[in-house]
């Protein structure tokens, strides 16, 4: 094999051990060279996560060490909140309540619908219909708008003209 090969292996080794910095530039400006030209050395990297450096995996549980709080201080957290919490849902009937309060607003909506349903009608339906005696000497609409005359009917009847817009 000639050194060129090995120096690449090399390279490509490094990268998916996360070992950037064992790489000097112009290893690292060859290496993207080849990884952009020849798909099948790209493919050796494809889907592979470099693993995390030991120092960096040393620094980061360290940190995490550091900034999570005691159990003590979880403890004095917690009977906070508990303190802050009303009595009712310290003692259960909070949580009874938050319980059955959606169940009676789905009861109660299904008590409205049933007398609405079962309720008769005390009036009859409104006469709607195209009126057929107006005579309408001149009416300016927009274009793309249709116009209508409707009628509640009979000798008092109401009559309006409606322009609705043409869908589609």
């Amino acid at each position: 094999m000639s050194q060129s090969h090995d120096s690449l292996d090399a390279a490509l080794r490094a990268v998916a051990a996360g070992q950037w910095e064992a790489l000097t530039p112009e290893q690292v400006e060859r290496l993207e060279r080849v990884l952009n030209e020849e798909p099948a050395v790209a493919a050796r990297l494809a889907g592979r996560k470099p693993e995390l450096g030991a120092r960096l995996a040393e620094v980061l549980e360290v940190l995490v060490e550091q900034t999570r709080p005691a159990p003590r201080v979880w403890q004095d957290m917690w009977e906070r909140i508990d303190a802050a919490a009303p009595a009712a849902v310290r003692h259960g009937a909070g949580r009874i309540l938050r319980l059955w309060t959606p169940l009676a607003a789905a009861a109660a909506c299904v008590i409205l619908v049933l007398l609405w349903t079962l309720e008769p009608s005390t009036s009859e339906e409104w006469p709607l219909q195209l009126a057929t005696s107006v005579e309408i000497d001149e009416l300016e609409v927009p274009e793309g708008a249709t116009p209508f005359v409707i009628s509640t009917g009979g000798e008092n009847g109401i009559d309006v003209i409606w322009v609705l817009e043409d869908k589609g």
